[in-house]
């Protein structure tokens, strides 16, 4: 199948030539800012061009560039030949999947045949240096009109050996620029990363949660019916909140969650001097959005340069990526790329440190074998929207792999309500055993009893599933004849503690807020409890995640301790570093509390000591 609309990035040093060769194919002209023209192929095939910056002052313009580019060209001019901004696009290329790369060597007019020649031959080399086959090189001279008809041909051919995205998918669109129109309203543009968009019913912005009503699309100042994955789109919608800004995305209506921990496959640049440690803080460059965020390395302290391995990427703020999406990290102190990754998994939440054998499967990329990996990890009822929207494989293509699996025996369809769920086979017959069990030792130990509650059978067997999971597996066994269900008998709901011990858990956790707590004789006194009680209230605040203790009888709250975490990232990343002093007065506290959450946030690897002063670990 061939595509009918692609994305190509203009891409090279600074005054190789950019600007000029777009308008050359297009008749238009670019500016710093990102911007897309239309080049009307021959074949009939429209192809949208973007004039990636080619300062370095200009990376986060340069990344957001880079954004849904399917077929690169490289603009490297022939009297100055490959500089820095030749080498780096080439990086940001190789580390967000583009492949298909044609070589533009402009200004020849300026240069004899020989210097043209060395300038063939050190892009050559660079492109063999990171294993990319140009579809072809161009020799150009725009003044001249000289290689203009023989880059459309090149272009041409670069396109037939595209793949078409995917409109199964659901609407993603990564906004790089957002203003106001008078007499039109609020307007997005952005290159469409999947789905079908139209001027129908409702669309989300992810950041903020806020629905927005599209009233018109354009795709090249044109008004559509609707845009397709590939195309340039600017959206004119009515959006009810906060103006959206660059780095958002616009979406089908819950179909991306804000990731705050996702699990990549990363690579390493080989010409990165240092490699990349573990839990270092770098900018984290997704779509059209940057972030600063914590690598952890899943395995060993360092991954060298050229190396690859997986990783856990903890983003200061949410990220919208899915699966497969690919992302470039840098530097914080110098803006210095170090490498990319490819996401295999995200979650809302932040889980700790992570481990996972399943990865190298999910990382492999076979469909069927993605799908049974999802499976297989947990007993677990899904939908097929559920498989496609954990996969991002499409409905359709997710559909088909599940009937598959299911006619080999590995996954089974069980139907609620009319509705299809799918299991892991073998999960499935273990939870039967599991229940069958259960009942009979109830039976043993209650012998007058009909059976136990439906709700502790949940909570005993199955407290990973919500209540609508575990009820969905429990009407299958009660179909299949395994159980009987009359009045609710199947489970106890778990005694809930004494009300005063909540009281005082109340009472002692309100004592605890703020950045100059009470010490542990001080609680003592004003709880009127013994120790030993108090020991046990402290506990059970730690046990549930809601205080912290960083050094002997002090406590803080997790809410004091992420916005001290906030207050100390955000005076670093601006200054660079800070004293103990100037951490006392930021918090308004005193040595004592102060000291023990420098040494916390250096356990943690937010922070290390340097001297007498502290800076971001990893730096």
């Amino acid at each position: 199948m061939v595509v009918t609309n692609f994305i190509i990035g203009m891409a090279g040093h600074a005054r190789h030539g950019k600007t000029a060769l777009v308008g050359a194919l297009t008749g238009l002209d670019h500016s710093v800012d990102l911007g897309f023209a239309p080049l009307y192929l021959p074949c009939g095939i429209t192809a949208g061009i973007v004039d990636v910056p080619g300062s370095s002052r200009f990376t986060k313009n340069i990344l957001a560039g880079f954004t849904g580019v399917d077929l690169l060209i490289i603009v490297v001019a022939a009297d100055e030949g490959v500089c820095a901004q030749t080498t780096e696009h080439l990086d940001f290329a190789v580390l967000l999947g583009i492949s298909r790369v044609i070589v533009a060597l402009t200004k020849i007019d300026s240069v004899d045949s020989d210097r043209e020649a060395e300038v063939r031959s050190a892009i050559g080399d660079l492109l063999a240096s990171r294993s990319l086959v140009p579809t072809a090189t161009v020799s150009i001279s725009v003044p001249r009109q000289e290689g203009l008809s023989e880059l459309v041909a090149a272009i041409e051919e670069g396109a037939h050996d595209l793949s078409p995205r995917s409109l199964d998918l659901p609407i993603r669109l990564p906004i790089d620029r957002s203003f106001v129109l008078p007499a039109a309203g609020r307007v997005v543009t952005g290159v469409l990363w999947s789905g079908v968009l139209a001027a129908a019913g409702e669309l989300e912005l992810v950041q903020s949660k806020e629905v927005c009503r599209p009233l018109r699309v354009e795709v090249y100042g044109q008004l559509v019916s609707k845009a397709l994955p590939g195309q340039p789109v600017a959206l004119n919608m009515i959006v009810s909140g906060d103006p959206p800004e660059r780095g958002d995305w616009v979406a089908a209506p819950g179909v991306l969650m804000p990731a705050r921990e996702i699990i990549a496959q990363a690579r390493i640049l080989p010409g990165c001097r240092h490699g990349l440690r573990d839990g270092a803080i770098v900018w984290v460059h997704h779509g059209t959005r940057a972030v600063p965020a914590h690598i952890y390395l899943v395995e060993g302290d360092k991954l060298e340069p050229g190396g690859e391995g997986f990783v856990q990427v903890v983003p200061r703020q949410p990220l919208s990526a899915v699966v497969r999406d690919r992302f470039v990290f840098r530097t914080v102190s110098s803006p210095v790329t170090v490498g990319g990754g490819t996401v295999i998994e995200t979650s809302s939440r932040a889980r700790g440190r992570p481990a996972g054998a399943h990865w190298r499967v999910l990382a492999g990329g076979d469909e069927s074998e993605i799908v049974k990996e999802l499976f297989g990890r947990c007993l677990q009822p899904l939908t097929i929207e559920d498989v496609a929207q954990a996969s991002y494989l499409g409905e359709s293509t997710a559909a088909a792999v599940a009937e598959t699996l299911v006619k080999k025996g590995v996954l089974r369809a069980v139907k609620v309500r009319r509705r299809a769920f799918y299991l892991d086979s073998a999960l499935l017959d273990g939870a039967g055993r599991d229940l069958r069990n259960h009942l009979d030792d109830y039976r043993r130990q209650h012998p007058y009893d009909f059976g136990p509650k439906v709700e502790k059978v949940r909570i005993e067997l199955w407290p990973h599933l919500s209540s609508s999971q575990a009820d969905i597996i429990l009407t299958h066994f009660i179909n299949e004849g395994l159980t009987v269900l009359t009045e609710e008998r199947l489970g106890v709901r778990a005694a809930s503690e004494s009300a005063p011990a909540r009281r005082k858990m109340v009472e002692l956790y309100r004592k605890l807020k703020g950045f100059s707590p009470p010490d542990r004789a001080e609680l003592e006194q004003s709880q009127e409890i013994d120790t030993a009680d108090l020991n046990h209230l402290l506990a059970r605040l730690e046990a549930e995640g809601r205080i912290i203790q960083p050094a002997p009888d002090i406590y803080f709250t997790v809410e004091a301790i992420g916005e001290a975490r906030e207050t100390l990232m955000d005076y670093l990343l601006e200054a660079g570093e800070i004293t103990e002093a100037r951490f006392c007065e930021l918090l308004g506290t005193n040595n004592k509390y102060a000291g023990p959450l420098c040494l916390y946030f250096d356990q943690e690897r937010l922070t290390r000591r340097a001297g007498e002063v502290r800076v971001l670990y990893g730096l």
